[in-house]
């Protein structure tokens, strides 16, 4: 081809052996030799290569290789040509041919090189620091030819320090000879009577926490509890948890904490390995302990006894060196580890999380959730206890009940919690669906590894801008935390994880090759640990401790150590580390490291197995789940069942794989390892059982239903097992919240445990239905019991000017019996009216709404005809779906519409739900045909005014002389302030509250009642995240307007308080009202938004027979008014806009004019405020 004009270039493909790590010298040589062969076969074209191999193709690289080197040497001549002068042009390319290619020439002073890469791969400064390496290595080549390649230095000095010196600056000073229970006695100092902890309707302050664990602590001594003796504790959540560690600790003694929900067999591991001559527990678990032959002391049976001794703090001879606890986690042999760690490394992870999250200053209320026996358990206790803060204890079948679990973080004020990825997952779910936020959070953590950056910008839209949002990292084996990231803008992709981060207080991280040499920013390398939170080693393996906490090769103190993680990380170039995956076959999942050698380990145990291999998947939810792949010593394998089982007695539920496959022989790599890569895919649905029978009863077909949701499989049967389906004890607390849910009862975890298969649960669920029980496997309870008491007085005889129809009233209006409507009233289903029933929700949906708005309810006024309509959907899913909500209301309008309303009121919750009506309107955006709509508030808060002024001519009391407190300060509180002020004389003191309204928003609205509204009083206010503050109880006249159920505590309400309460549900207890003004006679309340017409109302209900017969008749009739003159100020605005041009319809945020419209209107009419009464019962007082 030399007579040929072209360029004519062929790619010789080479392969390098490192193996062994050779010297520079002889892997040159090996370059040479395989040069050499190559060039040999240099006419075979690179394309039949390619042809040959069949690698597997892709677009996203070239076949074979990836990074090329590009030697020109061949001499190049210098151009002349007569009376033409010459230069080079360097040629600018705009395409990489492949990932990256270096082209090295020489000249004639110096080699001249030029780097060509893919801009999706790399970035210009990445290749900036790869050229600099690329010459430190040339120059310690020459320097040392005979070097080992991998000891070749590529970092500068410069690299260097700032690697292992600049980003490991952490030195603080922190109090390293105290005991971390001896910071806790410094906070009891401070704030003895605010509250410590709290379980359920449970709590101690910090003195009467102090004051038990000193008489545990005193007891636990005089057995002869001391310093480095290990105390077993195995216990359920409760308060008695608390006060068991911090008694050990105080005692001088390191406590050893032990789930009691894991296998006997395991905990007989651990207390065996530990040697715990006393374990603390409680009676209920003394059998799940009986081959325990130490001393057993019951926390609960013998607290009498133990309180016998000293609740002053004692003197113990425990020193910061001595161990605080010992943490047993997952081990690749097959047995549990166990960590010590010493009081000065958990003083020190306090006092880093203390400089880090600012914790005395910004948290009040710490959310508890992790394991007992996890060590995120105790960081959650030492943050809360050593900070002044309040530890709330949170049930664990919570963790995936996002409502109720948000409900308990409104209810006791959290503003700090750790959380994992699964249980964050489903709270932004929840939050996203139904509008809410995390507002309340100051400190959000996320301890994870695998959380992805499109996660941390939603929780960033939940919550407030000063939130702080923590993707934190550590190891058992490092004290817990060890870095921590936090960012306002994260400039990453959003399917990559969030980086680990930086450092905390005293902690040094180095990311080191095999050699132990730091690696260079953006390289892979293993991540190593230092510093004050390295732990003392593992209980009793002193080998095993001798290989994971190596002596730090960066430290001229002989005794300092590094540990050495098997976590693969690397250095971004602002310093922060990102986590990439594990080099052994250690992951993380809910939370918990685990070894996947243990699993490996117990598995190979069984007598029908030959061989093992469990890796860790994600789910479609991007959840991680094990997988355990298992070939048999011969046909036919063992099933599903029997794996789970025999695993089931040896390892805790976590550890449990969710699915088994059977393979004929595990996949190799060629060098003859496992494969883990080509491992296949688990089925969705692991093991159908021989014979598969589908469901056929409705409860079967709803139980199966959830399941295929909840577990992700499809075609579920009725003997299938939940549990060798793959599910988990998270997963089943996510189904018996459906569950309750669906079929309105309280169904607990116990009871799927008890009954694991479709056939066995559904037949239970459909008996307690019928029995109308809550139900627990070792004790049913009782009927629900009603929420008044026999003694109130309740107004359920049927009115004559009601009448109960039981034919549609949609037919009556067809065939010409019910005349055309005016307006409508648009409302939802209540749960309440289940109670007691065998009747679903869907039964309710189909038997009588047929999925479709129910004319139930016509009103006949002196002004028109108000319909009354309910939308097919309960009260507790208005907000989880608000597509399905606007479009049942547009289906609602056209059903008005055609009955002849002019005017549709949204009551309730449904005007928050849509925006205030807002959402709806867009919905209908350029259609004629509908009526209008209306929120109602308008008149509700018109009725509320007049409540007002009715509560005060029944006490005889004036405006002026009252101290008025709001609650709630919305669209309905905040503007029956406005009328209030405008409308009736002015009080002499205002006080303003809202649960959700930051300081600055009540401010304003302060201003505004002073340069607006004319208002020379005092303005107070009371700041409130979700307890009322106690100015709120110095008011005479309290209005309600919230949706924070039972905030105001009637018992601390002083004597003659007013109460008018226009929220949903109210903010007070009404039953602990209704006791109280029937024992003392010393309150005034009554609920705010129903009017009492002049004339009365004549009304017909439609009530079909199916509801009488399957709906209590005690729980319907209080949805069926006694008085006819009574009706809700929401219900009427719709006829209201209808008759009277000037008392407009309302949408979106309320105007003070149009409130005084309807106000004005009301009184004109002749409509009062109704009778004082809360939820059916009236109190009988008269105006004095």
């Amino acid at each position: 081809i030399e007579s040929l004009i072209g360029f004519f270039v062929n790619t010789l493909v080479l392969r390098t052996n490192f193996v062994d790590n050779p010297s520079f010298g002889n892997l040159l040589a090996q370059v040479r030799d395989n040069t050499l062969q190559a060039y040999e076969h240099q006419d075979v074209p690179f394309e039949q290569v390619v042809e040959a191999l069949q690698p597997q193709r892709s677009l996203s690289h070239s076949p074979l290789f990836q990074v090329m080197l590009a030697w020109e040497n061949a001499p190049l001549s210098k151009l002349e040509l007569p009376g033409v002068t010459c230069c080079e042009l360097a040629q600018e390319s705009k395409i990489a041919k492949f990932d990256l290619t270096l082209t090295m020439r020489e000249t004639d002073q110096r080699l001249v090189g030029e780097w060509e890469y893919n801009t999706d791969l790399f970035d210009g400064s990445t290749i900036e620091r790869m050229a600099v390496h690329f010459q430190n290595l040339l120059m310690g080549i020459v320097e040392n030819p005979q070097q080992a390649v991998g000891e070749i230095p590529m970092l500068n000095t410069e690299e260097r320090h700032q690697l292992l010196v600049e980003w490991n600056d952490t030195v603080r000073a922190y109090p390293r000879e105290k005991c971390i229970h001896q910071l806790f006695e410094s906070q009891v100092e401070r704030t003895p009577n605010a509250v410590a902890v709290v379980w359920e309707n449970q709590q101690l302050t910090y003195r009467e926490l102090n004051q038990r664990a000193n008489q545990l602590a005193n007891y636990l001594k005089s057995l002869g509890v001391k310093p480095e003796l290990l105390v077993g504790i195995c216990i359920e959540r409760s308060l008695e948890m608390i006060v068991g560690l911090l008694g050990i600790l105080k005692a001088g003694g390191a406590y050893v904490p032990l789930d009691p929900h894991y296998p006997p067999e395991r905990l007989a591991q651990m207390l065996n390995d530990s040697q715990a001559s006393i374990l603390l527990t409680q009676k209920k678990l003394r059998q799940k302990l009986s081959d325990y032959t130490g001393l057993l002391i019951d926390l609960d049976s013998q607290w009498q006894v133990i309180s016998q001794d000293g609740e002053q703090n004692i003197v113990s001879d425990v020193e910061a060196d001595n161990l605080a606890y010992v943490i047993y986690t997952s081990g690749s042999t097959g047995k549990p580890k166990g960590v010590m760690i010493s009081h000065r490394s958990l003083v020190n992870a306090y006092w880093g999380w203390e400089e880090a999250y600012q914790l005395s200053t910004h948290t009040s209320s710490h959310l508890q959730m992790a394991s007992f026996s996890f060590d995120v358990f105790t960081g959650d206790m030492v943050r809360a206890l050593c900070s002044g803060g309040k530890l709330v204890l949170c049930p664990k079948e919570l963790l995936l009940m996002p409502e109720q679990l948000y409900e308990l973080m409104q209810t006791e004020k959290v503003d700090c919690g750790e959380f994992v990825p699964v249980v964050i997952r489903n709270l932004i779910g929840y939050l996203e669906k139904t509008g809410q936020n995390l507002e309340l959070l100051k400190v959000l953590v996320v301890g994870s590894d695998s959380w992805y950056v499109q996660e941390y910008q939603q929780l960033q839209k939940l919550c407030q801008q000063n939130t702080r949002i923590i993707n934190s990292y550590g190891t058992s084996e490092t004290t817990i935390d060890s870095c921590y990231f936090e960012s306002s803008a994260i400039n990453l992709a959003s399917d990559v994880l969030v980086p680990i981060g930086r450092p905390l207080s005293n902690i040094k991280i180095y990311i080191l090759d095999g050699n132990l040499a730091p690696v260079a920013i953006g390289v892979h390398g293993e991540l190593y640990i230092g510093g004050a939170g390295v732990a003392r080693g593992y209980l009793n393996l002193p080998e095993l401790t001798q290989a994971k906490f190596i002596p730090n090769p960066f430290s001229d103190q002989p005794s300092e150590r590094l540990y050495k993680t098997g976590d693969l990380t690397r250095y971004l170039i602002d310093g922060n580390i990102e986590y990439l995956g594990r080099i052994d076959n250690q992951v993380k999942i809910r939370g918990f490291r685990i070894e996947l050698g243990e699993v490996e380990a117990v598995l190979t145990q069984h007598p029908a197995i030959r061989e093992t291999v469990v890796i860790a998947r994600e789910n479609i939810a991007l959840d991680k789940q094990l997988v355990a792949y298992v070939v048999p010593h011969q046909e036919p394998a063992p099933t599903n069942s029997d794996l789970r089982h025999f695993l089931k007695a040896q390892l805790p539920d976590y550890m449990m794989p969710s699915a088994f496959v059977v393979l004929e022989a595990l996949p190799l790599t060629p060098n003859g390892k496992v494969d883990r890569r080509a491992l296949p895919q688990p089925e969705l649905r692991p093991e159908l059982e021989p014979t598969f029978v589908a469901p056929q009863t409705p409860t079967e077909e709803l139980v199966a239903s959830i399941w295929e949701k909840v577990l992700r499989v499809s075609q579920v049967g009725i003997n299938d097992n939940f549990f060798e389906l793959g599910g988990h004890s998270l997963q089943a607390i996510s189904l018996v919240s459906k569950l309750s849910v669906e079929m309105n009862l309280k169904v607990s975890v116990e009871l799927l445990f008890s009954y694991p298969t479709i056939a066995e649960l559904a037949q239970v669920l459909w008996k307690l239905s019928t029995q109308n029980t809550s139900f627990t496997p070792e004790k049913p309870q009782a009927k629900i019991e009603e929420t008044m008491t026999a003694s109130f007085t309740k107004t359920t005889d049927i009115s004559p000017f009601f009448q109960l129809e039981q034919r549609s009233l949609l037919s009556l209006f067809a065939v010409g019996k019910i005349a055309p409507i005016d307006s409508a009233a648009l409302g939802y289903l209540f749960l309440s009216p289940l109670k007691g029933t065998s009747v679903t929700r869907n039964e309710i949906l189909q038997n009588w709404f047929d999925n479709l708005p129910m004319w139930d309810t016509v009103m006949e006024t002196k002004w028109g005809r108000i319909a009354g309509l309910t939308l097919p959907i309960f009260e507790d899913e208005l907000y989880s779906d608000p597509q399905k909500l606007v479009q049942m209301t547009v289906e609602a309008l056209e059903m008005a519409g055609r009955l002849g309303a002019k005017t549709v009121s949204l009551t309730g919750l449904i005007p928050s739900a849509t925006d205030y009506g807002r959402a709806i309107l867009k919905a209908v955006e350029g259609r004629t045909d509908l009526p209008k709509i209306t929120t109602g508030h308008a008149t509700t808060c018109s009725a509320v005014v007049l409540t007002i002024k009715k509560i005060l001519l029944f006490s005889n009391r004036s405006l002026e002389q009252e101290k008025v407190a709001f609650i709630g300060l919305g669209s309905i509180g905040l503007n029956t302030l406005r009328l209030m002020l405008k409308c009736l004389p002015h009080p002499s003191n205002i006080i303003l509250c809202d649960v959700y309204s930051k300081l600055e928003s009540i401010q304003n609205i302060q201003r505004e009642l002073i340069s607006d509204l004319g208002f020379r009083g005092s303005i107070q206010i009371a700041t409130s995240t979700l307890e009322l503050p106690p100015e709120i109880y110095d008011a005479t006249l309290i209005i309600g307007a919230t949706n924070v159920p039972d905030i105001l505590d009637i018992e601390r309400v002083k004597p003659g308080t007013l109460i008018v309460d226009d929220s949903g549900p109210h903010c007070f207890s009404p039953e602990q009202a209704i006791k109280r003004f029937e024992k003392q006679k010393d309150i005034l309340f009554t609920e705010g938004g129903v009017l009492l017409a002049p004339h009365p109302i004549e009304t017909v209900i439609h009530l079909p027979e199916w509801i009488k017969n399957n709906l209590n008749e005690a729980l319907w009739k209080e949805y069926v008014p006694t008085n006819s003159q009574h009706i809700m100020g929401c219900v009427l605005s719709s006829l209201l806009s209808t008759r009277f041009d000037y008392m407009e319809p309302t949408v979106g945020l309320l105007n003070l004019e149009t409130c005084v419209q309807h106000y004005q209107g009301l009184e004109q009419l002749g409509f009062q405020s109704a009778d004082l009464h809360c939820e059916g019962y009236v109190l009988p007082v008269e105006p004095k």
